[in-house]
Formats: structure tokens, C-alpha cells, sequence
């Protein structure tokens, strides 16, 4: 049964005109960051080039963390169809479990969620190669300069945010909720990164990085311009520290998910001890007592 689930996500979500949209979105985007002079990337600085290694992981960073607000739509509500359209209720008349509906329905959306981020290193691939870019400021394409980043950076953020995003669905079975889940990850974020500014504390900054911009810097930071030309990012211990910790974050929310997810809601919730104790401890009826004969004058 995991398999249909898991099937079925993929194939509603090749149908949706919103996956296709929000691809085309990255993947111009990504475009435009490289091939444009009116916008330039944060990381191609002075003779840092646009489409090196240093300037293109920078470029994924950001471009990932848009993405998030529109992933809301694909993770999040991908709890919510069966719930609203009241499917859920012959899901539990199924041999599914809630544990294989749970991973169906989350591979499925982030195996999409991955797809349609693909655009971000096409998109930046194919704008390094436009023909109006002056030569100076480019480096001979190389494509693996910009599927790198979205491996090492991009999906582990990706599978972090669909893990909040899932469990934030499951839960919660809110459409507001998990949108306002989207907005709040970001000034988490924000507030995390402006706490740790004022620390003094490299170890600390780089854990409550969610998105791996401290991990870059700090794996960068005394690089010269020939090595942002050149070297992709390494798996320091600056990354390994920060994406292990993610990771098993993640891992630790959709255990809690599965923990705490059930088909049944509200009414239909199976009764809490309390309940059964009042049942238990109920007023049973009083016996009847039966009619007793008078003996009087009258008899």
C-alpha cells in the first residue's frame, strides 16, 4: 500500500499546473541572477566570478529559501486532501497503517518537492552559458558547480522544511496553519541568526543555521579568489556538524509525527481514560422493588 500512495502523489502532482509554474519560477530566476547585469549575486564580488563554485553555492542558498515559501503548497497540503474531501475515514476501513500512509505521502511530495527544484541548478547553468554575458565575468560552464551546491546545501534544506511542513499538515489539518508554518520558519530563522551575532560563538551560529548560509562562511572564510573560482564547498567539519544536526532534527519530527498521527479526529478519536472512568463509575439503575400486599381493616 505504500507503493499506491506513494504512486498516486506522484502522479496528482504531475497534473498540477502549480508544480510547473513554480519550476519555471526557480529555474528563470536562477537564470537571471547569472545571465542579467542589472542583478548581481551576492558572492560574485570583485574578481569573483558569477559561475563559480563559491559565487553558484550562494546563489542555491538563497534561491532555496524562496523556494520554501511556495514548497508550503506541495509538502504541507498533501495531509489535507483526504481530511477534506473526508477520504480519510475509508482509509481506516483499509489494512493501510497510518505509519505507510505517513511515508507514502511524504516521499512522494518531497520526491516532487526535489523535482521542481531542479530548476534552481538548471536555471543557473543555462544563464551562465547566455551569449550576452560579457567574459569577464564568467568561468567556462561547468555543471557540476551547480549540482553540488544543490545537493550539499539544497536538498538536505528542502528535506527539513518538508519534515516542519508535513507535520505541521498532519497535525494541525489547517490550510492556515500550514501557510503561516512557511513565514514563521523564515523569521525563526531571522531572529536565531540575529541572536547568535550577538554570542560570539561560531559553533553556535553554525548549529542554528537552518539553510547553511553560516556554514558557507565559515567554510570560506580565509578562501582567496582563485579557490571561490575553483573549489566547490568541502565537507568540513563545519558541514558535517550542521547537516547531521539537521538531519536528525528532521528525523526526530516525523518520528513525532508518526507518534502522534491518527486517521481518526475529533469526535471520531477513540475515548480517553477519563471518559471511560465516568462510564465505568456511571449511576446504574435502581432495582424495582416489587409490590408488597397491606393487610388492613379493609381485608
Amino acid at each position: 500500500m505504500i507503493k499506491e500512495i506513494l504512486v498516486f502523489e506522484l502522479r496528482y502532482h504531475a497534473r498540477r499546473p502549480f508544480n510547473y509554474f513554480f519550476f519555471a519560477l526557480l529555474f528563470s530566476l536562477s537564470f537571471a541572477l547569472i545571465a542579467s547585469d542589472a542583478v548581481q549575486i551576492v558572492g560574485a564580488i570583485g574578481l569573483v566570478k558569477r559561475n563559480g563554485p563559491y559565487a553558484i553555492a550562494q546563489l542555491s542558498i538563497v534561491m532555496t529559501v524562496i523556494g520554501l515559501l511556495f514548497a508550503v503548497a506541495i509538502v504541507g497540503t498533501s495531509m489535507l486532501r483526504d481530511f477534506r474531501h473526508k477520504a480519510h475515514e475509508l482509509l481506516f476501513t483499509t489494512h493501510l497503517s497510518e505509519l505507510g500512509y505517513l511515508a507514502g505521502r511524504f516521499v512522494g511530495s518531497f520526491l516532487v518537492m526535489a523535482i521542481v527544484f531542479l530548476g534552481i541548478p538548471l536555471g543557473s547553468f543555462f544563464g551562465s552559458m547566455a551569449p550576452w554575458i560579457d567574459p569577464e565575468f564568467v568561468l567556462k560552464p561547468n555543471f557540476w558547480w551547480h549540482l553540488h551546491p544543490y545537493l550539499v546545501f539544497g536538498l538536505p534544506t528542502m528535506f527539513v522544511g518538508s519534515a516542519i511542513f508535513f507535520a505541521v499538515g498532519a497535525l494541525s489539518r489547517s490550510l492556515v496553519v500550514i501557510y503561516c508554518s512557511g513565514f514563521g520558519l523564515l523569521v525563526a530563522q531571522s531572529l536565531a541568526e540575529t541572536w547568535t551575532s550577538s554570542l560570539d560563538s561560531d559553533a553556535v551560529a553554525n548549529a542554528v543555521d537552518m539553510f547553511g548560509i553560516t556554514t558557507l562562511d565559515l567554510t570560506t572564510r580565509y578562501w582567496t579568489v582563485t579557490e571561490r573560482n575553483s573549489l566547490t564547498i568541502p565537507w568540513d567539519q563545519w558541514m558535517i556538524a550542521n547537516r547531521t544536526l539537521w538531519l536528525g532534527i528532521s528525523i526526530a519530527i516525523m518520528v513525532g509525527v508518526a507518534l502522534r498521527f491518527r486517521f481518526k479526529s475529533g469526535s471520531d478519536q477513540k475515548p480517553t481514560k477519563a471518559s471511560k472512568k465516568s462510564e465505568e463509575v456511571g449511576i446504574q439503575p435502581a432495582p424495582s422493588r416489587a409490590a408488597e400486599p397491606i393487610f388492613n381493616k379493609a381485608t
